[in-house]
């Protein structure tokens, strides 16, 4: 097994192991996009058994203060805070911003604020890993 960087070479090759994979344009990423930052492959027998991007995206924390005005001002202020926060990111290059909430919060008034936002409830399960840890 060779692992080694993917190059523009190889795009048509992950494009065929996207299209056999039958999995849905969201898990396409394009190894082309400069957001796009990371792109490793493993090869085996002189074929990419394997593929491994990364996309620069932002992970967005919202703190609400629940003891400061009334909802609706609260609503006003994240509304306010979330279009110059979006733009800072456009401005930045990204293209978009997760926001991962509990789920107790997601299923109440919370969710349905951000969602009044822009923000859209994935329903795919996240994943995460710990990258400090040396041992992986």
């Amino acid at each position: 097994m060779i692992l080694r960087n993917i190059s523009e070479g190889d795009y048509d090759a992950l494009k065929k192991i996207y299209q056999d994979s039958g999995l849905p344009p969201a898990c396409s990423p394009d190894p082309a996009n400069p957001l796009c930052f990371i792109k490793q492959a493993a090869i085996i027998d002189g074929e990419i058994a394997v593929a491994a991007m990364a996309r620069l995206t932002a992970e967005a924390s919202i703190l609400v203060n629940p003891r400061v005005a009334n909802s609706t001002a609260r609503m006003i202020a994240l509304r306010a805070l979330c279009s110059t926060v979006c733009q800072a990111g456009r401005n930045a290059g990204l293209e978009d911003a997760t926001c991962w909430v509990p789920p107790e919060l997601a299923d109440g008034n919370f969710g349905q604020r951000l969602a009044q936002l822009g923000f859209v409830r994935s329903p795919w399960p996240t994943f995460s890993i710990d990258l400090t840890k040396e041992d992986l």
